[in-house]
């Protein structure tokens, strides 16, 4: 029986800061602060960040901040009032689906 493995999708430092709205020094602090998944060393000067590292870290945010929401106020409130940031992760499975075909 065959199996599939899909193929490995790196980003580069740009690629994960446009991703992210943020700029590329801010990808670099968050990796020194260990905030933010550590990047592959592919040579000599190429790092670059797998895309699933990326959706799983994407992923846990979107949890921990629905998570504490939910904390500090009511279910009700918390649907009404707070924007969810699906956009991202929406788009992010969209690239990630399309990879596996």
């Amino acid at each position: 029986m065959a199996v599939f493995q899909s193929p490995q999708l790196y980003l580069s430092v740009e690629q994960v800061a446009e991703r992210l709205c943020v700029s590329k020094d801010s990808i670099w602090r968050w990796v020194r602060e260990q905030n933010f998944p550590k990047p592959v060393k592919l040579s000599g000067r190429t790092t670059r960040w797998r895309l699933a590292d990326i959706l799983d870290w994407e992923g846990s945010l979107q949890t921990n901040f629905c998570f504490s929401m939910l904390l500090e106020t009511s279910p009700a409130v918390f649907m009404a009032s707070v924007p969810c940031p699906g956009n991202v992760i929406a788009s992010s499975r969209q690239i990630h689906a399309g990879s596996a075909q």
